[in-house]
């Protein structure tokens, strides 16, 4: 299995920011702070999956495989799971079993990579075979899936002042 990290950039300056500004409103707060963004990003993310809808036996596998851990990132192969969204994570809402901990979103599936990075054929020769129409479709370009071209984990990472915000408002 191959592991892929990728860190929010700016994660020690806005979690800093986090504690300095609850700063006296006690852990709570601060935890509260953490489970949200937590959720909003990884809840993001997990909606974010393409879903695989040609083939019935496999609908869902790459958005049902995400799973939530708190310390290290081992293990975990969630299931099928065509609707999960953030609130299927069992992330903490009061976030304070997170305080201090490394929280990390994890994917066993083997094609996550590919649909993050790319590396789909391009050009398409035949396409992907829709079991549901029995006919091939392009669902690539670019060597990107079209159900999430820019990947789903760096565009939202990317976004994670704009969680902290929303959380911290």
């Amino acid at each position: 299995m191959t592991t892929t990290t990728i860190k929010a950039k700016g994660l020690k300056r806005h979690m800093k920011r986090i504690v300095d500004d609850t700063r006296g409103r006690g852990m709570k707060r601060q935890g509260a702070i953490v489970g949200a963004v937590a959720l909003s990003m990884f809840g993001a993310i997990v909606e974010g999956t393409p879903v695989g809808d040609f083939d019935p036996d496999h609908e869902g596998t790459a958005r049902g495989s995400w799973v939530f851990k708190i310390g290290t990132p081992d293990g975990g192969f969630g299931r099928r799971n065509i609707g999960k969204t953030g609130a299927d994570l069992g992330i903490p809402p009061d976030g304070l079993r997170l305080l201090g901990k490394k929280s990390f979103l994890v994917s066993a599936n083997p094609y996550m990579q590919t649909l993050e990075f790319g590396g789909y054929p391009d050009p398409v020769k035949k396409g992907t075979f829709n079991k549901r129409t029995g006919q091939f479709e392009i669902r690539s370009a670019g060597g990107f899936s079209k159900q999430a071209p820019a990947g789903m984990i760096r565009l939202n990472t990317a976004r994670l002042g704009a969680f902290v915000r929303r959380a911290a408002a």
